[in-house]
């Protein structure tokens, strides 16, 4: 499997043999496998080899229970852990640009939720400001244009033919509020006319 010359276990050790090593790697399945009597397996780089290996030791009984020995199987898995680097290498980059793209995203969701709270607060104002310009609007009252009015008695015709005092119509007509007295040429003429001492 590993493209080497069959192990000679009476001339080499395969410690010696795959790793050029004087004792066995840590983790070694050969040396768990017979100090527990279960299969055991790793996956490790070996640079004496310059290859990625899977080693597997799964011990032979006897009739009796007692441990024989071992099958100790040796894989080259090279292929498939470049392989694995490869797809490793491609799910960090392909994470790294989902956490760009997320943090981009939420960025760009912040924002617009800023200018989406300043747009609400904007039209509430301008709906405030409406309903007090709507307010001021309704207590308003002005007079504009021609006012017929007569010539005599000063009474002003309203848009039904009627005729008004002054003070009646401009009261009916706008916010002013009349409050009545005299004037001086007036209470002249008010004692004249009722034959009361002048001064």
């Amino acid at each position: 499997m590993l493209g080497l010359p069959p192990l000679d276990v009476s001339k080499a050790k395969c410690f010696e043999f795959y790793h050029d090593s004087e004792c066995p790697p840590e983790g070694c399945p050969g040396r768990t496998c017979l100090r527990t009597g279960k299969s055991a397996s790793v996956e490790m780089f070996e640079p004496h080899l310059k290859m990625y290996i899977d080693i597997q030791a799964i011990p032979r009984f006897d009739r009796h229970g007692q441990i024989l020995g071992m099958i100790h199987v040796v894989r080259d898995i090279t292929k498939r852990k470049l392989i694995e680097e490869e797809l490793d290498i491609h799910r960090n980059h392909l994470e790294w640009l989902v956490r760009e793209r997320t943090t981009e995203i939420s960025a760009v969701n912040e924002r617009l939720q800023r200018e989406i709270a300043e747009r609400k607060r904007a039209e509430m104002e301008k709906e405030w400001l409406i309903r007090e310009l709507e307010d001021a609007l309704s207590n308003l009252k002005t007079l504009s244009g021609l006012l017929p009015i007569c010539a005599w008695c000063k009474k002003i015709r309203d848009d039904g033919g009627y005729w008004k005092q002054v003070d009646a119509y401009i009261t009916e007509h706008s916010n002013a509020e009349f409050t009545h007295g005299i004037c001086p040429d007036c209470a002249e003429k008010l004692k004249e006319d009722l034959n009361l001492p002048k001064g």
